[in-house]
C-alpha cells in the first residue's frame, strides 16, 4: 500500500523510518532497504541520523526517484538494457548527427537560419543538447505527446509553432530502430509496468521503498509508484508545512478579491505566495485514483508560540493569517491587534551589508557570538546557503579559515575547476589552439606544481624566468607562423620566438655589442641560467606541439589518445595528481563509450569536445562535502530541507534570488505549463519556505542592501519583503503595541535588520549592542587595532595630537646596520644626504628599520605597447641627450630599441622616437651653451661642527658651474638636490653657479661669496639628517615645499596649511604625498600633520633655497648666462 506520512518536521519521517526498520525487518536479511532521496546531501543526513537511531545503519541504498524508476522497469522487463537509449545524453549525440539530414525540409527554416554559420559545430552541438533537455522532459511530464508523436498523431496544439520536433523525435526511434537498439523509453514503458504489475505475481521487487526529503515528483513517477503500492509498500514522507489540505491554495493575486467577497481575511500569504510547488503536489497527492489503496497519515507538531520563528512556523502549520483584519475593517489607531514578541527575540535575524565579503565577515561574528553564547551549539548545527557558492567561496576560505578565530567549515557544491588547479590548467592547454598564447596564460599553466615539477623548475627558477620574460619583452603569440594560422597579422616582435632569440643571443653578446640578424641581445642571463632557460624552451616546444595537435577535429578515440598524450607531456605523475587524472581518464572513457554506443563517427571539433568535456567534469568532479561535522556552506538546491538548529541564507539579493531560467523559445510545456510541472523560480520559492520551516531555533538572512559604491539603498529579494511585510502585520516589538500600525512596523522592521558598516573596522562593530541578542561587536583584533587607529586620528585636531609613530626617538644607529649606515656613525656621504632629504620617511623606514613598503614585483603584461610609457620616454629622451652631448649618432641605439620590443608596432613606434629626438635636441642646445670645456670631478671632505661630509660631484665645467639635467619636467627634489650640491661646492671656499635643466625648464642658483655661510647652512642639515635617522621628520617634501612657497609669498598660517593640505593629498593629474606608503604609514591625513614640525623643518630647510633659486622657462634662460 501506499502510504502518505505527512509531518512538518523531517526528524519525525526519520523516526518513522528508524522504527519500521526496527520493528518490521525484511524477509531476507540480506535484502537491501530502499530509500528514494533527491540530493546527495538528503541521504547522508539521513543515513548519520539512522545510524544514531538504530546502533547501524548497514545494507541501505539512497537512489534517485528517475534512476530507480528505470531499475524497476528492468527489474520488470528483463529485456531492458541498464541504461536507456533514450537517456538525455545518448539523444543529444544521436541528434547532432541526425540535424543536417533534415535541416532542408520545410519544417526545419528556423534550425536552419540558426545552424547556416556554423564551421566548428557549435551552435550544432548546442541545439542538439538543448533539444535532447526538452525531449527528456517530455518522456516525464508529456509521456503522451511522445507517444502520439511516434504515431504520427499531434501531441498539442502548440507543436504546430514547432513543427520540426515531431519528426526529429520519430527520426531519433528510427535510427535507434535501425541500429537494433531497444525501443523502450520511459513514456512507453510506463503503462507496460503498471499492466504487468498488474498481471503478474512473480516480479523481482523490492519488499518496502520510502521515499525522503522528496519535495514534489513528477506524475508519471508518482502514478508508478502508487500503482507498485499495491504489491509493496511504498512509505512516502512529506514535509509538509500546513496541517490542512492546502491544495487549492490561491496565490495573493488571486485570492484579494475573492477574499473581499467572502468576507474573510485571507490565507497565510507566505504560504499562497512560496508555496506553488508543494501546493501542487498536494493536489497531486490527493488526486491520486481513488481505486487504488492510499493512506494518509498526519504527523504534525505544533512548536511552542514562544519567539518568532516558531510563531511563523505556527502560523504556516494553521494556515493562519496572524494580524489580517476582514475586508472593509478600518486600521486601528494603535498595534493592539498584533501579537508581542517576546523581549530579546532574535530567532529571526535580517543583515543588510555593502558585499558578498561584507556579509560573511558578519557572519563570521555572528556565528563566533553565538557559539560564544550556548556552549552546546556546534559548527555541525549550522547550515549556510547561497544561491551560487562559487561567487562566495573565496570569501569563506578567506574569513572562516582566519589564523585568530578559525571555524570549522566545509564548502560544498563547488565545481570541479574551483577546486582543482591542475582540472584548471588541463582546460587551459585544451584551449591552446584558440588562445594567444598571452604571457600570462602560459605563465598560469607553468606555475601549476605538477607542471613545474615535470619541467624540472623550482620556485626560484620560475620566478627568476617569469622575470626574463617580462624583461625580453614577451607579450603574446608563440611566433610569426603561429599568429598567420590563426588569422593575424605574421609579426615576430613581442612573440615568445621573438623574446627566446633575444635570451639565446643574450648568452653570448652583450647588449652594447649591438644586434645580430635583427635580434637585439637580453642581458642577464649567465652561467646556470642556461639550463632554466632550456627548461623554458622545452616548455614552449611541448606547448608548439600540443597546439598543432589540437587544432583539427578528430573522432573520439583519437581525442582520448591526444588527451592521454597530454597529461604524459605537462604533468608529473604521483599521488596528487592521481585524483585529477582519474577523473579526466574516467571522463573521456564515459565519452568513448557513449559515442561508441549510439554510433557516433563524426569527427569532434576542438571546441565541441571541450565544452562537453568541461561540462561532464563539472557534473562530475564537484565537492560533496556535506554534513563533514563542520559548517556547512552550500548552494540553495531544491530538496535540501534538512533540519538544523542555525541556518543561515545569503545573498538574498533582488534578482539573484529567486532565481529565474526562462525556458527555451522551442519549449511546448512553457506553452501549455499543467500541474506538476517544475519552475526554477518556483522551486527557489518552495526551497525558502523548507528553510523557514527547516530552522530550529534561528533563521539568519542576509543581503546587500547597500551599493559599494555610492551607499545607496538596495532592496532585497521579494520573498525577504514578503516575509518582513508579513512579520510587520502579525507582530509587534514588546511594549510598542499603543504605537499606530506604521510606527510599530517601521520599529519592528528596525529590531529585526541591521545595517552594517562598508568595512569591518567600522566604528560600531566594536561597540557593544543594547540588546544583547544583538551584540553586534567583532571579535577580531586586526580591525580593533585599525578602527582605533582610524578614531585616535579622526578626533585628532590642532589640540588634540594623535598618537607619533615613533613617539620617542631610537638610539643613535651604531655604524653596524649596514647600508648608508654602515662605518662611521660621523660620516656622511653626499648621496646619502640627498636621498634623505629626497624622502626622509622613506630613508627613516629603509636604513633605520629595514622596512620596505614599495617592494612590488612587476606584473606580465598580456599585450604589446601601444601606447606611450612615460618611463621609457624619459630612459630613451636620457640615452638620446647623453650621445648627441658625446658626439655620437643615435641611430644605433635606436635600432637596438626598436629590436627591444619596447616600442608600438608599425608607424608608432617610429613617431615617438621622432618627438622623443625633438624632446632631446631641446634639452641638448643650453646643455651645449653651459657646459662648456671638460667635464670635471671635485672630491669633497667637509668638516661640520656635527660631522663629516664627504662625496664626488661631478658635471662641473668652466666659470665655476655646476651643470645638472634630466629629461623630464622640473621637480621640488631635483631643486632640493641643486640646493645641496649647491651648499657644498661653495662651502668649500669656491664660489660657484648651479643650474638645473629640464626639458622645458630650468632652475638656477647664484654664487655663495661667504663659504662660512654655506658650511652653517650644511651644518644644520647635518645635524636634521641625524635627527631624522633617530626619529622621523615632518619633512614630506611637497607639502613642505608648498608651505613654504606660500609663506615665502606673505601667507599667512591659514594660508599655508590650506596650500600644503592641497599638495599632500594632490589631485586628478598629480600624485601627493599621501599617495607614498611611507608619508602615509606617519601621518594618515594632512590633518595630522598640522601638530608636527612641518612649518619650522620647511622653513629651515626649504625657505632658503626658494629664496635663492630662480627659475622659469627654458626658452627665458638668457644667452649671455649660457655663454
Amino acid at each position: 500500500m501506499l502510504k502518505i506520512y505527512h509531518s512538518n518536521f523531517a526528524e519525525i519521517h526519520q523516526a518513522l523510518i528508524a522504527d519500521t526498520i526496527r520493528e518490521q525487518p525484511l524477509v531476507s536479511p540480506l535484502a537491501d532497504e530502499v530509500v528514494l532521496v533527491q540530493s546527495p546531501g538528503m541521504a547522508q543526513w539521513l543515513k548519520q541520523r539512522l545510524a544514531a537511531n538504530l546502533g547501524v545503519a548497514a545494507n541501505i541504498r539512497f537512489p534517485l526517484p528517475s534512476s530507480f524508476i528505470w531499475e524497476l522497469f528492468t527489474r520488470v522487463f528483463p529485456d531492458m538494457p541498464e541504461e536507456s537509449a533514450f537517456n538525455k545524453e545518448s539523444m543529444g549525440w544521436v541528434l547532432m548527427q541526425l540535424l543536417p539530414r533534415f535541416l532542408s525540409q520545410p519544417e526545419f527554416s528556423s534550425l536552419r537560419g540558426y545552424l547556416a554559420d556554423d564551421p566548428a559545430q557549435r551552435k550544432r552541438y548546442q541545439l542538439a543538447m538543448k533539444v535532447a533537455d526538452i525531449f527528456d522532459q517530455y518522456l516525464v511530464y508529456r509521456p503522451q505527446w511522445i507517444l502520439d508523436w511516434e504515431q504520427e498523431k499531434a501531441g498539442t496544439e502548440a507543436e504546430a509553432e514547432h513543427p520540426w520536433q515531431p519528426i526529429l523525435w520519430r527520426a531519433l526511434v528510427a535510427y535507434n530502430r535501425e541500429r537494433g537498439g531497444n525501443e523502450a523509453h520511459r513514456a512507453n514503458l510506463q503503462q507496460r509496468f503498471i499492466d504487468r504489475l498488474a498481471s503478474q505475481d512473480d516480479l523481482d521487487l523490492p519488499e518496502r521503498i520510502f521515499l525522503f526529503g522528496v519535495s514534489a515528483l513528477a506524475p508519471q513517477y508518482l502514478e508508478v509508484l502508487h500503482h507498485l503500492g499495491q504489491r509493496c509498500d511504498v512509505h512516502l514522507m512529506q514535509l509538509n508545512p500546513c496541517r490542512h489540505y492546502w491544495g487549492d491554495l490561491q496565490d495573493p493575486a488571486h485570492q484579494s478579491w475573492q477574499a473581499q467577497a467572502s468576507g474573510l481575511g485571507g490565507d497565510n500569504p507566505l504560504l499562497a505566495s512560496m508555496g506553488k510547488l508543494g501546493r501542487d503536489y498536494q493536489a497531486q497527492l490527493h488526486g491520486l485514483d481513488p481505486a487504488l489503496a492510499v493512506e494518509h497519515r498526519e504527523h504534525f507538531i505544533e512548536r511552542p508560540p514562544t519567539q518568532l520563528l516558531g510563531m511563523l512556523q505556527g502560523d504556516l502549520l494553521e494556515l493562519n493569517n496572524r494580524g489580517a483584519l476582514p475586508p472593509g475593517t478600518p486600521l486601528p489607531d494603535d498595534s493592539h491587534h498584533k501579537t508581542p514578541l517576546p523581549a530579546g527575540d532574535g530567532s529571526l535575524e535580517l543583515h543588510s551589508c555593502h558585499s558578498p565579503m561584507r556579509e560573511v565577515e558578519v557572519l563570521h561574528d555572528r556565528l563566533l557570538a553565538l557559539f560564544n553564547a550556548d556552549p552546546n551549539l556546534q559548527p555541525r548545527d549550522v547550515l549556510v546557503m547561497v544561491p551560487q557558492i562559487d561567487h562566495y567561496s573565496a570569501a569563506i576560505q578567506s574569513v572562516f579559515g582566519s589564523r585568530e578565530h578559525p571555524i570549522p567549515y566545509s564548502i560544498a557544491d563547488r565545481g570541479v575547476q574551483a577546486e582543482n588547479p591542475l582540472l584548471v590548467s588541463f582546460f587551459q592547454l585544451l584551449q591552446i589552439p584558440g588562445s594567444r598564447f598571452e604571457v600570462t596564460r602560459l605563465l598560469d599553466i607553468l606555475e601549476v606544481p605538477q607542471v613545474m615539477e615535470r619541467f624540472d623548475l623550482q620556485q626560484d627558477e620560475f620566478d627568476e624566468l617569469r622575470d626574463w620574460i617580462r624583461e625580453s619583452g614577451i607579450r603574446w603569440g608563440l611566433d610569426a607562423e603561429q599568429l598567420s594560422s590563426a588569422g593575424l597579422y605574421p609579426q615576430q616582435q613581442n612573440s615568445w620566438r621573438f623574446g627566446v632569440r633575444r635570451m639565446l643571443l643574450g648568452l653570448s653578446r652583450r647588449e652594447r655589442e649591438g644586434s645580430f640578424a635583427a635580434i637585439q641581445p637580453f642581458e642577464g642571463i649567465e652561467g646556470l641560467g642556461a639550463q632554466k632557460l632550456g627548461k623554458l624552451i622545452d616548455y614552449l616546444e611541448q606547448l608548439d606541439t600540443l597546439q598543432q595537435r589540437l587544432t583539427r577535429s578528430a573522432t573520439v578515440d583519437q581525442w582520448q589518445q591526444r588527451c592521454q598524450q597530454l597529461l604524459q607531456d605537462f604533468y608529473s605523475k604521483d599521488s596528487d595528481t592521481e585524483y585529477s587524472f582519474r577523473l579526466i581518464l574516467r571522463a573521456l572513457d564515459q565519452l568513448v563509450k557513449r559515442l561508441k554506443g549510439v554510433g557516433f563517427e563524426e569527427p569532434l571539433s576542438p571546441e565541441v569536445f571541450l565544452e562537453h568535456l568541461q561540462a561532464t567534469l563539472q557534473d562530475e568532479g564537484g565537492s560533496h562535502r556535506f554534513l563533514a561535522g563542520q559548517v556547512n556552506f552550500c548552494t540553495l538546491m531544491p530538496m535540501r530541507s534538512i533540519p538544523f538548529r542555525v541556518i543561515c541564507l545569503l545573498g538574498m539579493n533582488d534578482g539573484a534570488y529567486p532565481r529565474s531560467l526562462p525556458p527555451m523559445g522551442f519549449d511546448l510545456m512553457a506553452v501549455k505549463p499543467r500541474l506538476g510541472d517544475r519552475s526554477r523560480r518556483d522551486d527557489d520559492r518552495y526551497l525558502f519556505l523548507e528553510a523557514l520551516l527547516s530552522a530550529r531555533e534561528k533563521l539568519y538572512i542576509s543581503y546587500v542592501g547597500r551599493s559599494i559604491r555610492d551607499n545607496s539603498e538596495r532592496v532585497p529579494s521579494v520573498l525577504v519583503t514578503e516575509l518582513v511585510e508579513y512579520c510587520q502585520q502579525g507582530f509587534v516589538a514588546a511594549g510598542e503595541s499603543d504605537l499606530s500600525h506604521r510606527a510599530s512596523a517601521e520599529r519592528l522592521l528596525a529590531g529585526l535588520q541591521r545595517q552594517h558598516s562598508l568595512q569591518p573596522f567600522g566604528r560600531q562593530n566594536f561597540l557593544p549592542g543594547a540588546d544583547s541578542a544583538w551584540d553586534g561587536q567583532s571579535f577580531d583584533r586586526r580591525w580593533l587595532s585599525v578602527a582605533q587607529t582610524l578614531e585616535a586620528h579622526q578626533l585628532s585636531g590642532p589640540g588634540q595630537p594623535a598618537a607619533a609613530f615613533c613617539a620617542q626617538p631610537l638610539p643613535p644607529p651604531d655604524g653596524e646596520q649596514g647600508g648608508d649606515l654602515g662605518g662611521d656613525a660621523g660620516r656622511v656621504e653626499m648621496p646619502a644626504l640627498s636621498r634623505f632629504f629626497d624622502n626622509s620617511a622613506r630613508y627613516f623606514f629603509n636604513q633605520r628599520l629595514r622596512v620596505f613598503f614599495d617592494q612590488f614585483g612587476a606584473m606580465e603584461e598580456a599585450d604589446e605597447p601601444f601606447e606611450e610609457d612615460p618611463l621609457l620616454r624619459y630612459r630613451a629622451c636620457t640615452e638620446l641627450v647623453e650621445r648627441q652631448l658625446r658626439g655620437e649618432s643615435p641611430e644605433p641605439w635606436q635600432q637596438q630599441l626598436r629590436l627591444s620590443g619596447e616600442l608600438p608596432h608599425a608607424g608608432f613606434g617610429e613617431h615617438q622616437l621622432i618627438d622623443w629626438q625633438a624632446r632631446a635636441h631641446s634639452l641638448e642646445e643650453p646643455l651645449r651653451r653651459l657646459r662648456r670645456g671638460p667635464e670635471q670631478v671635485k672630491t669633497l671632505e667637509i668638516s661640520l661642527p656635527s660631522g663629516r661630509l664627504l662625496g664626488r660631484i661631478g658635471n662641473l665645467f668652466e666659470g665655476e658651474r655646476l651643470v645638472l639635467w634630466r629629461a623630464g619636467k622640473l621637480r621640488d627634489a631635483d631643486c632640493l638636490r641643486l640646493w645641496l650640491h649647491h651648499l657644498a661646492l661653495n662651502a668649500c671656499g669656491t664660489p660657484t653657479h648651479s643650474f638645473f635643466i629640464t626639458i622645458d625648464e630650468y632652475a638656477q642658483l647664484q654664487a655663495i661669496e661667504q663659504a662660512e655661510w654655506a658650511r652653517d647652512r650644511l651644518d644644520s642639515l647635518l645635524q636634521l639628517f641625524q635627527q631624522g635617522l633617530q626619529q622621523p621628520l615632518a619633512l614630506p617634501l611637497q607639502a613642505a615645499m608648498a608651505w613654504a612657497r606660500s609663506l615665502d609669498k606673505g601667507g599667512d598660517e591659514a594660508q599655508c596649511w590650506t596650500k600644503a593640505s592641497a599638495a599632500w593629498e594632490g589631485g586628478e593629474f598629480k600624485s601627493g604625498d599621501a599617495d607614498d606608503p611611507y608619508w602615509s604609514r606617519l601621518y594618515p591625513s594632512a590633518d595630522a600633520l598640522r601638530d608636527s614640525d612641518l612649518p619650522a623643518l620647511a622653513e629651515a630647510v626649504l625657505l632658503p633655497m626658494l629664496r635663492a633659486l630662480k627659475t622659469g622657462k627654458l626658452e627665458s634662460l638668457k644667452p649671455e648666462v649660457q655663454s
